[in-house]
């Protein structure tokens, strides 16, 4: 698949991190399906499979407060650059 581990990342209607969690490839795998029409694999991110993984909700909430200013998207964004998971950082553009 081309990574080791990704972070789901769930967010309140405030666009603030509500949940975070990073789940190791073999665990995403488990509980994707296969979507023909999109060519690649689907993952719905329950409680079950969000539990399964390392709970990275504090870093990344703690990451956004330190980019206050700028968008949610952005900050997140931020975060994931500044080692919540160096496989985001180096999957190319975001």
């Amino acid at each position: 698949m081309g990574f080791e581990a990704a972070i789901i990342v769930l967010f309140d209607e405030a666009l603030t991190v509500w949940r975070a969690s990073k789940l190791e490839l073999a665990v995403l795998e488990e509980a994707s399906n296969f979507i023909k029409h999109d060519n690649g694999r689907r993952v719905m991110a329950t409680n079950g499979l969000m539990e399964q993984g390392e709970d990275s909700t504090d870093p990344l909430r703690t990451a956004a407060d330190q980019g206050a200013g700028t968008s949610r998207l952005d900050q997140v964004r931020a975060a994931s650059r500044r080692g919540i998971s160096k496989e985001l950082a180096t999957c190319g553009p975001p």
